[in-house]
């Protein structure tokens, strides 16, 4: 193995340079005040492994409630000839072929209901999967004849 390959074998993240192990994390913490919540962070991301951490920001979101962005580097390395990835069995279809398939075996037409819920507003996803124009060239699902869609929006409460 020449030196190149191993440098591509053994990998971990990188922000600036190759394999810099420099990250980008984000999460809210609870706490009583700013200051508790900062060193809560730091010390979080210590027992993470995170080395030379920079809080990019912190904002309190709601109330004893703040959200953090926090850079660092870690030590960690994951060697990819250990990796053993599950690799799913599945044909991809094409749009005729879909309904082709759904005529075929006589299938009843599915009724697909879609929403974002709680206070998800995110509907970017979900549009790009329901609605007509679809996505990269590949009509979204309401553009099936064998399928029944009703996209609820952004917001729903679940019950």
């Amino acid at each position: 193995m020449n030196k190149l390959e191993n440098n591509l074998r053994f990998i971990k993240p990188y922000g600036d340079s190759f394999n810099d192990g420099i990250i980008q994390l984000s999460f809210t913490l609870f706490s009583y005040d700013r200051f508790t919540a900062i060193e809560a962070a730091k010390v979080l991301c210590s027992k993470m492994g995170f080395k030379d951490t920079k809080i990019a920001t912190v904002e309190e979101v709601l109330d004893n409630f703040y959200f953090f962005v926090i850079y660092g580097s870690i030590t960690h390395i994951i060697d990819l000839e250990q990796i053993r990835p599950v690799i799913p069995e599945y044909i991809k279809m094409s749009k005729d072929e879909v309904e082709e398939y759904a005529k075929k075996n006589s299938l009843p037409r599915l009724v697909i209901v879609g929403a974002t819920i709680g206070t998800d507003s995110h509907t970017v996803g979900l549009d790009s999967i329901l609605n007509m124009k679809g996505f990269r060239g590949e009509k979204g699902l309401e553009a099936y004849k064998c399928f029944k869609v009703y996209n609820l929006g952004p917001q729903v409460m679940p019950a």
